[in-house]
């Protein structure tokens, strides 16, 4: 075992420790000072790798490969879903005004996204692969794929809110947002791949990005707006509003929010168990103009079902370590490199991780916290991991309020799940290499890590998570 392994394993048998000695505290103790350090360690690796993978060598200027690898698997191509999330990752370190090596180069390297989004949304704007010279890929693949076009328009929006294109890339960013708004709305009845490029049919996530591209660009062309007039603002709120509805059909007569009403390609799964419908939230921060927030019961049961059964599924995590290694969805059979098995991704793991540390930022800025029918269950489960035995039950609660005569109180909830997202991180560093890198997944059985490394998405992820924390 690595001395970076035997380091992460004295930290969790230590914190093991210290969670029993500290039931009564308000807060996890345990040594805070060793784990932040290493987490804004990690926090700088994934900075550098995720940069690494920004026009490598053999590219074009302002291609951002999956992974660096050319075969098994082959991830050096530009998918434009995971482009445009390393883009929104980095707008968020730019607002962090952190990792300034890296916070100093964005300005320039925005320039070369757009252009060569520009240049790749030529070859089909549902495209969703592209060679790393901007050519179209022309092998057999997944398409359409529209969650690609609603992300770019999330990402350029945001971009040119910020002030980060000069000169000739603001009109072509614009341009750009324009032809993806027109390809959509002619796009947006027929079926397209999800996230996972494995099923056809109409998709929650993909259709949550669409909604919020579509949203965020129509305030741009807004009268209030930064480009006022530029393009037909209601043209974008009238796509946005046409979606609504085919959002709120993901919630209807299901136990759990429906990632997908398929229409072919692979029908293996067999619940509605899938990491996407947290990704599809997360990855459009929450808008408020969609009814379900943070907070949503709904939500939070799907979430908490789908960490159930990765507790069940997976050996790794019948080992007694904190957190829960998470995959994609419960059948899942791609083990990264052929079909042997699913394993744990490192961005699942950490969106838990992501999603609720924003629970506990949401309780703590409202100062309360609601228990009831709706979400008793999954907040039990929660607590239940860190206080065995402790019945919740229904009631609001302020900060510093309990119940009478039992343990239940805003406080406790909101350790627990302060303690949850904390140990999605921890667990993240138990798993990956010494040197800090991180693959696409984590073996199922002992947590090695497997397929791709060095993967885009999962340094992306990381630093999601990390700057969620430490805002």
């Amino acid at each position: 075992m690595s001395l970076k392994c035997l380091f992460n394993a004295a930290c969790l048998f230590f914190t093991l420790i210290f969670s029993f000695a500290s039931r009564g505290g308000v807060r996890h103790c345990e040594n805070e000072i060793l784990l932040d350090k290493e987490l804004a360690q990690q926090a700088e690796v994934a900075a550098s790798r995720l940069r690494e993978n920004i026009h490598p060598q053999d590219t074009a200027p302002g291609v951002i490969v999956a992974g660096p690898t050319r075969s098994y698997p082959d991830y050096f191509y530009d998918w434009v879903r995971d482009s445009a999330l390393v883009w929104k990752t980095l707008v968020k370190v730019w607002d962090s005004g952190l990792f300034p090596a890296l916070r100093a180069e964005i300005p320039a390297l925005a320039e070369d996204f757009v252009k060569a989004q520009s240049v790749m949304q030529r070859n089909g704007a549902g495209e969703p692969k592209h060679n790393v010279d901007l050519s179209k890929y022309e092998g057999e693949w997944g398409r359409p794929q529209n969650d690609g076009p609603g992300l770019r328009m999330q990402v350029l929006t945001e971009l040119l809110d910020r002030d980060l294109l000069k000169g000739d890339s603001i009109d072509l960013a614009l341009r750009v947002i324009e032809r993806d708004r027109i390809y959509v709305d002619k796009a947006i009845n027929s079926p397209d791949i999800e996230p996972w490029e494995e099923v056809q049919g109409y998709h929650l996530y993909n259709r949550l990005q669409i909604a919020k591209g579509a949203f965020d660009a129509a305030q741009l062309f807004s009268k209030d707006g930064k480009f006022a007039g530029r393009y037909d603002s209601a043209l974008y709120m009238r796509l946005h509003n046409y979606i609504l509805p085919m959002l709120q059909d993901h919630f209807k007569n299901t136990e759990f929010i429906k990632p997908t009403y398929r229409t072919g390609r692979m029908d293996s799964k067999y619940t509605d168990l899938d990491i996407t419908v947290l990704l599809a939230h997360l990855h459009a921060d929450f808008p408020t103009w969609w009814e379900v927030a943070v907070d949503d019961s709904r939500l939070l049961g799907s979430v908490v079902a789908l960490i159930q059964s990765f507790d069940d599924l997976y050996p790794v995590n019948q080992q007694g370590l904190p957190g829960t290694m998470t995959g994609r969805y419960p059948e899942d059979v791609y083990d990264g490199v052929g079909f042997g098995g699913g394993n744990a991704w490192f961005l699942s793991t950490l969106a838990i991780g992501e999603y609720f540390q924003r629970l506990v930022d949401h309780w703590n800025f409202h100062d309360q916290l609601t228990i009831d029918h709706g979400n008793i269950s999954q907040l039990s489960y929660v607590v239940n991991r860190y206080y065995p035995g402790v019945k919740l039950y229904p009631g609001s609660f302020k900060r510093g309020q309990g119940l009478s005569g039992s343990p239940v109180s805003f406080d406790l909830v909101v350790e627990c799940f302060q303690r949850f997202s904390t140990d999605q991180l921890r667990r993240t560093l138990f798993h990956i290499a010494d040197d800090g890198s991180m693959s696409e997944q984590s073996s199922r059985y002992d947590g090695y890590m497997r397929g791709a490394p060095n993967l885009s998405w999962s340094y992306g992820a990381y630093l999601r998570t990390y700057l969620e924390r430490i805002k």
